[in-house]
């Protein structure tokens, strides 16, 4: 007996195949391309209209970047941030000599 295609759920019902419908969306989102020049380029595979495309993006894109998100890494979460505003009374101090004779902010000893 042959076992049963095992398919996404979110697939189910479709007249295309996961492969060709993930080729579609990925392409239309990484290489900025219009829903007619994806029919082009999907015309040696399969015959599919640009309305067909259209809905895959509008269904597809948030559930693909729920699936994504899952495995990005956070970009730039130290906990090194540059800080401008003097926090010691030396460094207060020095930055007021250095402003001394320039227009600008002074900081003075309180």
């Amino acid at each position: 007996m042959t076992k049963p295609i095992v398919r996404d759920p979110i697939y189910r019902r479709r007249r295309f195949d996961a492969e060709i419908i993930e080729l579609c969306v990925r392409w239309y989102i990484t290489y900025r391309l219009s829903y007619r020049d994806l029919v082009a380029m999907m015309a040696e595979r399969i015959v599919v209209s640009h309305t067909t495309i259209h809905r895959w993006v509008i269904r597809y894109v948030p559930e693909f970047e729920k699936r994504w998100n899952r495995f990005s890494r956070p970009v730039n979460t130290s906990e090194h941030s540059p800080n401008t505003s003097p926090t010691s009374e030396s460094q207060m101090f020095s930055c007021r000599c250095r402003h001394e004779g320039a227009p600008g902010p002074r900081f003075e000893r309180p």
